[in-house]
């Protein structure tokens, strides 16, 4: 009888995690959408900047030789390219995670419910994986040449550890000075947009092949 029991409160706990989903996606799947829209749009032109910048036949690399000169710019592109979508109405409603990372930490900061930390999560990795697919497909293939590699970051000169510390205080910076989101119900204040787009520029001019 308590085995009949345990199963019907399975059962039951089952069917309510699935109304939570599903309650979840039917009143907030405009900002899951936009989410992966923004991200899209983040790594669209991370990859065309990238291209343009490394790809050996872009006169852009030739007539810019420097390899500082051409992380400034870069960094620079991506800083406003972040502060332009988490501004726009969509990153204002959303919140503009731009990260699964970030939404696992507000759900663990107690600021995004379970299901909606999920279908953000969700909304972004198809939003990065259609982003890259479109430019790679309008630039034909050139973001997967060997000096623009999608635009990846990978440890530098100063090996996986001087990479992950790197990493781990960027992240702890991020958290930090970022702690009032809260996506859907609160979006991002002025200089929270702000904060955010120039840390992206701070990170693409030096962390990148640095770490």
């Amino acid at each position: 009888m308590s085995g009949a029991t345990a199963e019907s409160e399975r059962g039951t706990l089952h069917r309510r995690d699935s109304l939570k989903a599903l309650s979840s996606l039917r009143v907030h799947w405009p900002e899951y959408l936009m989410e992966a829209g923004e991200l899209g749009l983040y790594m669209f032109f991370t990859c065309v900047f990238a291209t343009l910048l490394r790809h050996p036949a872009s006169p852009l690399r030739h007539f810019i030789v420097g390899d500082v000169s051409r992380r400034v710019l870069m960094g620079s592109a991506m800083g406003v390219t972040a502060i332009a979508i988490v501004m726009s109405p969509w990153g204002k409603q959303s919140g503009a995670h731009f990260n699964p990372g970030i939404t696992v930490a507000f759900f663990w900061m107690g600021k995004v419910e379970l299901w909606d930390a999920f279908w953000y999560a969700t909304g972004q990795f198809l939003g990065g994986i259609s982003g890259v697919a479109i430019a790679t497909a309008v630039l034909r293939g050139a973001p997967g040449e060997g000096t623009v590699r999608y635009a990846v970051t990978v440890p530098g000169v100063y090996g996986d550890g001087a990479a992950f510390v790197a990493e781990l205080i960027i992240s702890f910076t991020l958290m930090v000075v970022l702690p009032d989101v809260k996506p859907v119900v609160k979006p991002h204040t002025r200089n929270s947009r702000t904060v955010k787009g120039n840390g992206l520029n701070q990170y693409r001019i030096f962390h990148r092949d640095n770490s």
